[in-house]
């Protein structure tokens, strides 16, 4: 099983709701793509962000858009020429 890590940083004031995000997200990849993920939280005084693959993603996008973001770096890991499909596709009917 490949392995992602995920570091997000969130304000302390509404942590609650991104950690709910967070943990949704975790989730569905996990159960959803097969890839085992660790998640790094930390707490900041700027806007919440998740860094994943060198790339920034704003915790403030869409559900679907921040796993679309996350899917596009690991289709790069993965053999599988129908991996974005296979996984934005999951999102999209969830």
């Amino acid at each position: 099983m490949k392995v992602l890590t995920l570091v997000a940083e969130i304000p302390l004031q509404m942590n609650e709701a991104y950690m709910r995000k967070l943990l949704k997200i975790k989730s569905y990849i996990t159960e959803e793509i097969g890839v085992n993920v660790s998640l790094v939280v930390m707490s900041t005084d700027d806007q919440p962000k998740l860094i994943v693959f060198d790339e920034i993603i704003s915790l403030n996008e869409s559900f679907t858009n921040i796993v679309k973001a996350i899917t596009r770096g690991l289709a790069d890991n993965i053999g599988d020429p129908n991996f974005l499909e296979k996984a934005v596709g999951g999102v999209e009917s969830s």
